[in-house]
């Protein structure tokens, strides 16, 4: 199975601030803000699985 890693999160949440920055939030679709909502989801449980696993490193370059 593959898996994310944190910077494939950073990656992808970049790329919808960049699809959708320059949008107004009424301009965004119900579908797309959720996509967006499952993204930070899954990206803040990614953090919170890595921190149980001892895997926390303290620098901040993984941080969103």
């Amino acid at each position: 199975m593959v898996e994310f890693e944190i910077e494939d999160y950073t990656t992808l949440l970049h790329w919808f601030e960049l699809a959708f920055g320059r949008l107004g939030t009424d301009s965004i679709t119900l579908k797309d803000r959720r996509t967006f909502w499952k993204l930070t989801f899954l990206c803040e449980e990614k953090l919170e699985e890595r921190k149980l696993h001892g895997e926390d490193d303290d620098d901040d370059s993984h941080h969103i």
